[in-house]
C-alpha cells in the first residue's frame, strides 16, 4: 500500500493526503458538534481553558512533528550525499584503472562501462520501485576478479593497482549502504505516534465553541491542510532510493556522460 502511494506523481500524492486529512478533519467537526453543545456552558472561564489547552498540545505536537520531518529530510539528504560519493568512488576507479597495462585496463574498463550502463538503465529503475537487482553484484566481482588477478610489474603499476583496489573497496561499501537503505523507513510506532497526536489535536478544536459552523469548518479545513503537508513531506521523503521523489541516478549518469563516453574503453 505504502509503495504504491509513493510511486505516485507529487501532485496526485498531496492531493490524496490533503482529502483524506481534510475529511477526517470536517467530518469529525461535524459528529462532534452536538456533543461539544451539551458539554460547553457558554462561560468565557470554559472557552479560555479549551483555547489554552489546544494551544499547549499544538505546541507539543508540534515540536515532535517537526523533529520527526527534520530527521527524515536528515536521512534523504544522507542518502543524496552516499549518492553522490558512490559515483565519485566509481569515477575514481575508472580513471586509476586507465593507468594500468593493456589487457588489463581494458578489460575493467569495459565491465566498468557495463555496470554504469546497468545500474542508470536497470538496477535504478528498479530500485524506485523497491527492488534490488543482484546482477549487479556479477559485474562487481567480474572486476574484483580482474584486479585480484592482476600483477604489477612496476612500482608505479603498484600504486596504481594499490589504489584501484582501494577504491573498489569503497564502492562495494557504499553499494551496501545504499542496499539497506532500501528498505529502511519510519517505524511503525513512530508513524503511529504522529497520527495518534494529529487526531487528538484535531479532536480538541472540535470541542472548540463557536457558533458560525462556515468559519469553524474553513480554519478545520486550514488546519488539516498544514497536517497534510507535513504528512506529504514524511511520506513522500521517508523512502530516499524508493518513489518518485527518490534520488536519481545522477552521479552514475555523470560518470558515463563526462568520464566514459569522453574515454572509452
Amino acid at each position: 500500500m505504502i509503495l504504491w502511494l509513493i510511486s505516485l506523481p507529487s501532485a496526485v500524492l498531496f492531493c490524496i493526503i490533503s482529502l483524506i486529512t481534510v475529511a477526517v478533519s470536517v467530518g469529525g467537526l461535524l459528529m462532534a458538534r452536538p456533543i461539544a453543545r451539551k458539554l460547553h456552558r457558554g462561560t468565557d472561564d470554559e472557552t479560555e481553558f479549551v483555547g489554552s489547552f489546544l494551544q499547549a498540545t499544538s505546541a507539543l505536537y508540534g515540536i515532535l512533528l517537526g523533529l520527526v520531518v527534520v530527521a527524515v529530510w536528515s536521512d534523504y539528504k544522507a542518502a543524496e550525499d552516499m549518492a553522490s560519493r558512490e559515483g565519485a568512488a566509481l569515477g575514481a576507479f575508472y580513471a586509476d584503472v586507465s593507468g594500468l597495462h593493456e589487457p588489463v585496463r581494458g578489460a575493467l574498463r569495459a565491465v566498468t562501462a557495463e555496470y554504469v550502463n546497468y545500474t542508470i538503465d536497470v538496477a535504478w529503475p528498479a530500485q524506485r520501485l523497491g527492488e534490488n537487482p543482484l546482477e549487479s553484484n556479477v559485474y562487481v566481482r567480474r572486476i574484483q576478479g580482474i584486479l585480484q588477478a592482476y600483477e604489477p610489474e612496476t612500482a608505479g603499476q603498484t600504486s596504481l593497482h594499490a589504489e584501484a583496489l582501494r577504491k573498489m573497496n569503497e564502492l562495494i561499501e557504499l553499494r551496501r549502504i545504499r542496499a539497506e537503505m532500501l528498505g529502511a523507513a519510519l517505524p511503525s510506532e513512530v508513524w503511529g505516534v504522529v497520527l495518534i497526536g494529529a487526531l487528538a489535536t484535531l479532536a480538541i478544536t472540535w470541542l472548540m465553541p463557536h457558533d458560525g459552523l462556515a468559519l469553524h469548518v474553513f480554519l478545520e479545513s486550514l488546519l488539516a491542510m498544514y497536517l497534510a503537508l507535513s504528512f506529504f513531506i514524511l511520506l513522500a521523503f521517508d523512502r530516499p532510493l524508493v518513489g518518485t521523489t527518490a534520488i536519481d541516478a545522477a552521479p552514475y549518469v555523470l560518470v558515463r556522460d563526462r568520464l566514459i563516453a569522453l574515454d572509452p574503453p
